[in-house]
């Protein structure tokens, strides 16, 4: 197990500083159980679970409350689960389930992009884009592309409407994401603010080096034609970016694992085995093992 990659996960968990800052291992259990009551329906297994297994969701719902605009994706992306179940249960499931071994790899590929990412301070405007272009890239196209085609899948069965597992896994990310948007009410899901450009765009901007630094901007080109357009985003603007990015994966990932976990009962013999992942392994047990410092 590399260092590095726990240094990364410890970075994120704030049960260490509550501990730090006074509250004792039952406060810090508390205050799990109040962030995850909205999302676990079991309350009996939360409390059970609250310290270990949901230690890390716990995590990444607590940063995605810190702030309305997150948290208006993490209710978004559970609400798409809720309703797809209550239309058609055993649809439902056969969604979750034929994407399970596509979601597994794409944490699998997540966690190997935090092994190898390197820093980035002292890097020029140049070399900074390029990586953090490359980032994005990978981010969007290994990652978040199978998340949020099984979301948009149960948006679909949510609305009543026909899908094809098969077909949306086989059809261009970019044509999932334009049709996904137009199932939503908040267009901040697909299109972070402020550049409103959809993640598919983001990713093709990416894969295909359409940016050039200008002075002290990046500016970025996006578009089919012969007149794309553009938009100049800064050195922090593009850390914004990837952090909008990561947050919409961990909305994804986190409804996802809470809704499993809320129908755990019925989906376990159906969802196919997948071998858990050493780095996926290690960061629910730093998660874990710091509700218990």
């Amino acid at each position: 197990m590399r260092q590095h990659y726990l240094e990364v996960v410890r970075s994120f968990e704030p049960f260490t500083d509550m501990l730090r800052a006074g509250a004792t291992s039952s406060q810090v259990k508390e205050a799990v159980i109040a962030l995850l009551d909205p999302y676990v329906t079991d309350k009996d297994l939360l409390r059970r679970l609250s310290v270990s297994v949901l230690a890390n969701e716990a995590t990444c719902v607590a940063q995605l409350s810190s702030r309305p605009e997150w948290k208006e994706i993490l209710d978004l992306a559970f609400s798409i689960r809720t309703r797809a179940i209550e239309a058609s249960k055993a649809i439902a499931f056969d969604t979750l389930c034929a994407f399970e071994e596509h979601i597994r790899e794409a944490q699998r590929k997540y966690s190997l992009q935090i092994v190898f990412e390197q820093p980035k301070e002292g890097l020029k405007l140049d070399e900074y884009a390029f990586e953090m272009f490359r980032l994005i890239g990978s981010l969007t196209e290994s990652t978040i592309q199978p998340f949020l085609k099984e979301l948009y899948c149960l948006a679909c069965i949510a609305d009543g409407r026909p899908v094809s597992l098969m077909a949306v896994l086989r059809t261009d990310f970019g044509k999932v994401v334009e049709d996904f948007e137009r199932l939503l009410s908040n267009p901040n899901f697909l299109a972070p603010h402020p550049w409103m450009l959809r993640i598919s765009q983001w990713r093709n901007i990416a894969q295909h080096h359409s940016y050039k630094v200008v002075g002290e901007k990046v500016a970025v080109h996006y578009g089919k034609g012969p007149t794309p357009r553009s938009v100049e985003v800064t050195r922090d603007e593009l850390f914004l970016l990837a952090k909008e990015l990561i947050r919409r994966l961990g909305a994804m990932k986190s409804t996802r694992e809470l809704t499993i976990l809320n129908h755990i009962g019925e989906l376990r013999p159906l969802l196919p085995t997948t071998g858990a992942h050493v780095y996926g392994t290690a960061t629910e047990l730093v998660a874990a093992f710091a509700t218990q410092c």
